[in-house]
């Protein structure tokens, strides 16, 4: 009796032994199913309906770690960025090798200017992924931020490397030069930018900055124009042509573009004020003054 009993015993845990396991690969069977079904949804552009494969995926494995990668930037492009940077989190902790995880965290956290983490994720996904083109513009932005600019211009010179025509590298290289006053490589990458990206108000925008500062004024304006019809809502663009109207002498003109950029931006109002007392500021550059000078040029009007 004690024998059957043992026996019995010895089958029922072989039995679920042999369930759990295919049970396992059932799932996991399941779950690349439901991944490569979110992946063709993905390459279709068709977001909700991977998203859905890409939680079944995840509901019967939930170590696979390229699917919560997968999921994590469908729900970065809703603009769900701190729940996208948790499921980079949960999948570099799968897989600590995921190259896209690495280079999402690195990327994410270059977005909330925690450049320390950054750079040293986005250095790991170029190491574990040589030709990594993104990693490398993102890491090209992290060194900006630092003001580490040969740094910078290296990386994204790296990615024109891989890619000629990429052409974010170009405006940001453009601008880069323009900060190191380098101006005559800025206007060369800012022309390369027009000319891969024909409607980016923000190249011409940074080419006829270029232009401005070589006192080129006559392209300047046109340049700057052609942003201005381009994206008519940019205030970096309006206050461009306010200051090249004001450097031709053309005031009529540059008092409309003032009016237009206090439309867009009230906080300009202490530039124009401060321009006008002789006292040159760029909004751009001089943030911090303005931050102060703003309250007080209202507190006077108020009064």
């Amino acid at each position: 009796m004690e024998l059957f009993e043992s026996l019995f015993i010895f089958i029922k845990l072989l039995f679920r032994d042999v369930f759990i396991k295919n049970k396992k690969q059932f799932d996991r069977n399941q779950s690349q199913a439901h991944f490569n079904l979110g992946n063709k949804f993905m390459e279709k552009k068709q977001l909700d309906r991977a998203k859905d494969e890409y939680i079944k995926s995840i509901n019967f494995f939930p170590y696979n770690a390229e699917a919560q990668v997968n999921l994590g930037i469908i729900t970065y492009h809703k603009s769900q960025k701190d729940e996208a940077f948790k499921l980079f989190l949960k999948a570099y902790d799968i897989d600590p090798r995921s190259v896209k995880a690495i280079y999402w965290i690195g990327r994410l956290s270059y977005q909330q200017n925690k450049l320390n983490k950054a750079e040293k994720m986005l250095k790991k996904a170029i190491k574990y992924k040589s030709n990594f083109l993104e990693a490398y513009f993102y890491l090209g932005l992290t060194y900006d931020k630092k003001e580490m600019y040969e740094f910078a211009i290296k990386y994204l010179r790296k990615t024109l490397e891989l890619d000629p025509e990429w052409s974010e590298s170009f405006i940001h290289l453009g601008k880069i030069h323009l900060k190191r006053g380098e101006h005559k490589l800025a206007i060369e990458m800012l022309e390369n930018a027009t000319t891969v990206m024909p409607f980016c108000a923000e190249a011409f925008t940074g080419l006829a900055e270029g232009y401005f500062e070589t006192n080129q004024i006559n392209k300047a304006l046109e340049t700057i124009r052609q942003a201005k019809e381009i994206n008519p809502k940019c205030v970096e663009t309006h206050y461009l042509l306010w200051k090249i109207y004001k450097q031709k002498g053309m005031d009529d003109l540059a008092k409309l573009e003032e009016k237009e950029i206090l439309k867009l931006n009230p906080s300009y109002e202490a530039t124009f004020q401060m321009n006008k007392d002789g006292i040159k500021v760029d909004p751009k550059q001089d943030a911090a003054v303005l931050n102060i000078f703003n309250p007080v040029f209202r507190f006077f009007k108020k009064i």
